[in-house]
């Protein structure tokens, strides 16, 4: 279960970075 966890926080954070990186949005 943690895995999954960490899996799913993994992939939000990939997704995050990379729709900052196409709309250069940065924080």
């Amino acid at each position: 279960m943690l895995s999954f966890i960490f899996v799913v926080s993994y992939v939000l954070v990939t997704f995050n970075s990379l729709t900052c990186y196409d709309l250069k949005k940065c924080p």
